[in-house]
């Protein structure tokens, strides 16, 4: 699987003319061989994970929202893909986003420990989504354990609803979904990219009657080829109350801080996998071919 998209490589010049003058993250060292190496690694597009480096933007002693601002003024201006969305930033400071109209990744599980920073990376992710995109282009809504968390963003022109995890309503928006994705299959618009945020899965599928857990099964399957994404957050506490048809479904697992290496060494089918360096509540690992790559939440 490559970090690499195609549509990403055409415009990095253009990125490089507005971000250089960011300072880099300190301790960071960029290593202009391997950067190199990623964005020569393109693969076939289904073995494409639709992220990659850019260029160089991380503060880290910087406030947050500042740094988290700059990335995004910067990113408004910039002539991206339709759909790029923010993820973070790679080890060496450069943006790391994840192109929407590439159905390569999959549904996308964000896998931690309580306090590794699922939420605050989901939220980072529609932050991104509703600064750089007009509502024709990306829609999102957000299923919550604690929706208070996220209701700033209703007010977001392209938000379509913040939903408690026990709304008697989700059946209905889950149903739309696969409706949409239906529709698309025989030839519909696949315009705009639909995007539904869950925080937390392990609390939300109990209160799913049986036939709108099944859906959202389906659409965590079948959903991102038709631009239809599930992005859910699962606590390591909490993985062996999931189905294990639920967690083989979801395509991309990206890692936050995980104590329990055995656990860790299951989810990431990896023996030699560890979370427990992790920065708590702000650094991640993603899969990128028979290594990982590190990245930071904004």
């Amino acid at each position: 699987m490559s970090l690499v998209n195609q549509q990403f490589l055409d415009r990095i010049k253009t990125l490089e003319r507005w971000l250089p003058h960011l300072p880099d993250r300190p301790g960071a060292h960029t290593q202009t061989a391997n950067k190199a190496d990623l964005l020569q690694e393109i693969r076939e597009p289904e073995d494409q994970l639709a992220s990659t480096e850019i260029a160089n933007a991380l503060q880290p002693h910087s406030p947050w929202e500042h740094t988290f601002e700059s990335l995004l003024d910067g990113l408004e201006q910039a002539n991206l893909p339709a759909r790029a969305a923010l993820l973070g930033v790679c080890e060496d400071g450069l943006p790391f986003l994840l192109d929407l109209g590439n159905p390569a990744p999959g549904a996308i599980l964000v896998a931690g420990d309580p306090g590794s920073g699922k939420t605050a990376l989901l939220r980072s992710l529609l932050t991104s989504t509703w600064r750089i995109h007009q509502a024709g282009n990306v829609v999102f809504s957000v299923i919550a354990s604690q929706p208070e968390e996220y209701t700033w963003l209703s007010s977001a022109s392209n938000c379509q609803g913040i939903f408690p995890v026990e709304d008697f309503s989700l059946g209905e928006r889950i149903s739309e979904m696969v409706e949409a994705v239906e529709m698309r299959k025989k030839g519909g618009s696949q315009e705009p990219a639909i995007l539904l945020a869950i925080d937390d899965l392990a609390n939300l599928l109990p209160f799913l009657e049986e036939e709108t857990y099944d859906r959202l099964y389906w659409l965590i399957r079948h959903g991102p080829r038709y631009q239809v994404w599930i992005f859910a957050a699962l606590s390591s506490t909490q993985v062996a109350g999931i189905a294990p048809r639920y967690l083989t479904a979801f395509r991309t697992t990206l890692f936050g801080h995980m104590q329990d290496e055995y656990l860790a060494h299951r989810l990431a089918n990896d023996v030699n996998f560890s979370t427990r360096d992790l920065e708590q509540g702000n650094q991640f690992l993603l899969p990128y071919g028979s290594d990982w790559l590190p990245f930071w939440i904004c």
